[in-house]
């Protein structure tokens, strides 16, 4: 009787998990994605993989939408791009990679639109830019640094426009000028 117990539960188990599909066993329509065998959305798990057999993309379907954890690797299997969907709308934190395997960029997603502070870096791992968005829209005090590190520009955004002071900076750090939304300059240059 326990042997049977335990053979049923495998069985249910076996039995009602999905093995991933790629993109070739789906179809999509209407922007819901099909098992090309059924009529229902699909829901489970998600794997493709490029010719050279280096898995290319991971993630979950549910109901025939990107739902849960997603990743990209490139041809040589370095993860290039990171984050979660809801409703199929990027949301949470996200994060890309160069091929080098290094940073470039990450930030929180709020229904597939930029929100909160993004930061991004050069190859080298040096910090390229940093400013917040809200609702996809770049706002606040942004700020540039060159590949050694060295502040290049600061100022503020609002809409995704420029306004009041941006202060443009000289290698040393001193500060070059001082550009306002007026057109006045100050400073040296």
């Amino acid at each position: 009787m326990k042997n049977y117990l335990i053979i049923s539960i495998l069985f249910l188990i076996i039995g009602c998990s999905h093995e991933p599909v790629n993109y070739d066993m789906l179809i999509r329509v209407d922007g819901i994605y099909y098992s090309k065998e059924g009529t229902e959305p699909y829901s489970g798990p998600y794997v493709s993989y490029y010719d050279n057999g280096q898995k290319e993309t991971e993630g979950i379907f549910t109901n025939g939408i990107r739902d849960g954890l997603w990743i990209h690797w490139n041809d040589n299997g370095e993860k290039i791009e990171e984050g979660e969907f809801i409703g199929d709308e990027r949301n949470g934190r996200w994060k890309f990679w160069f091929c080098n395997g290094q940073l470039m960029y990450e930030g929180v997603y709020k229904d597939d639109k930029e929100e909160g502070l993004w930061t991004s870096w050069y190859d080298n791992g040096g910090k390229m830019l940093e400013g917040p968005y809200k609702n996809g829209i770049e706002v606040g005090l942004w700020t540039l640094w060159d590949e050694n590190g060295n502040k290049n520009l600061e100022g503020s955004l609002k809409d995704g426009e420029k306004v009041g002071k941006w202060t443009y900076y000289k290698k040393d750090g001193s500060v070059k000028f001082v550009f306002d939304r007026d057109n006045k300059f100050e400073g040296n240059e």
